[in-house]
């Protein structure tokens, strides 16, 4: 399924467009923090084809620095969607593994691994659209999974806290 979608257009949303527009900014020695993409400080580069796809093109970059980094590494591979859907399916598939280990680990049924690697929505939020979600929930799986073994997982939830937000407001539990 994730490889089917990997090839269609963006359903849900146009942001991978900005991670890719941040990332090459990042690349070329830009703040994205400072200068959103209709900046005039962007000029030479006003017939970029993502660039122009990039929704909210007055609003400059809202996500966390080890994000941007990922999308400079990302602009830098491939300068096109594939780059972004691709990886962000390959962690939607981690978490998958990771569900399915810690289910494994306690001898319990891998039913809900196969359930989660089977739900459309996660396919189609990762290897769809893009979304950084697909990172951030394999950082919180691993995280369960060192909790599992003993470990503080605290490492794998932060590094998905520097990607996207969404792990600092499970941390507490």
């Amino acid at each position: 399924v994730r490889g089917v979608l990997l090839f269609s257009p963006a359903s849900l949303s146009d942001d991978l467009y900005r991670y890719l527009w941040e990332g090459r900014v990042v690349a070329l020695g830009g703040n994205p923090y400072l200068h959103p993409p209709a900046d005039p400080t962007w000029a030479a580069l006003a017939d970029d084809p993502i660039r122009l796809l990039v929704n909210h093109p007055d609003v400059p970059a809202v996500y966390p620095p080890l994000a941007l980094l990922g999308f400079s590494l990302l602009a830098r591979l491939h300068y096109g969607p594939l780059a972004v859907k691709l990886t962000m399916g390959l962690a939607d598939l981690a978490t998958t593994w990771a569900l399915g280990r810690v289910l494994q680990e306690r001898r319990r049924s891998l039913d809900g691994a196969w359930l989660y690697a089977l739900l459309p929505l996660g396919a189609v939020e990762t290897a769809g659209s893009g979304h950084l979600e697909g990172i951030a929930v394999a950082s919180l799986a691993l995280a369960l999974l060192a909790w599992q073994r003993g470990r503080s997982g605290l490492g794998w939830a932060g590094l998905g806290a520097l990607v996207k937000l969404l792990p600092i407001a499970v941390l507490p539990v």
